[in-house]
């Protein structure tokens, strides 16, 4: 698995845990299914790139991308670089009233 920055983009504080969760995804390639997504920032841009090397390590991106609370878009391009699929942080719910 690579992983790389888009130049210029702000880095939003929940990257270091993203890039802890990526580091323990690491599989032998396999060479089917290998993949690139953008990571975006709580406003929608995308600031990181992760290229999976096969299907395993796809797989333990969704399923870790989904445990840390993003959502899982599709295709787009951005930064001139088209992505299979995106990483979208999800929104925080709104805390309702205290119930008594």
């Amino acid at each position: 698995m690579e992983t790389s920055l888009v130049i210029n983009a702000r880095i939003p504080s929940t990257d270091a845990a993203l890039l802890q969760a990526l580091r323990r995804l690491s599989a032998p390639s396999d060479n089917q299914h290998a993949m690139s997504f953008g990571v975006e920032d709580a406003s929608g841009q995308v600031y990181r790139v992760v290229r999976t090397s096969g299907l395993c390590e796809t797989v333990r991106v969704f399923e870790s991308a989904r445990e840390l609370g993003f959502d899982i878009a599709n295709a787009r391009t951005a930064s001139a670089e088209q992505f299979q699929k995106v990483l979208r942080q999800r929104a925080p719910r709104p805390q309702g009233p205290a119930r008594d």
